[in-house]
């Protein structure tokens, strides 16, 4: 969670000049084989340093990061929404659960 809110942030501020950091060869190379998603993890990993790195460097802007109790708050901000979504639609309720598959399969990767 930590990790995905401070890519949110260094999105917003800094994406393009990290963009030469991920290697474009892998990422093609990687349609191919069954090795996917921990080749993915590995490149959104360094991205992630790199545009870390850059912030922390950047004497105008300040990294912080959330408490365990801002993150237990915004957990429960984030699911009471993608309920409410997936309970307007059941099309949603279905998206919803792939992709919740999806994160639990990457998760269990790293």
């Amino acid at each position: 969670m930590l990790k995905v809110l401070a890519r949110c942030v260094a999105l917003s501020f800094t994406p393009l000049p990290c963009a030469a950091v991920v290697e474009p060869m892998a990422l093609k190379v990687a349609k191919f084989t069954s090795n996917r998603i921990s080749l993915y993890l590995h490149m959104i990993n360094t991205y992630d340093v790199c545009i870390l790195g850059k912030l922390k460097s950047d004497l105008k802007r300040t990294v912080i990061y959330p408490s365990l109790q801002g993150l237990a708050k915004a957990r429960a901000v984030f699911d009471s929404v993608a309920i409410q979504w997936a309970r307007s639609d059941p099309r949603n309720r279905k998206l919803l659960t792939m992709v919740g598959a999806k994160i639990a399969k990457l998760r269990s990767v790293q």
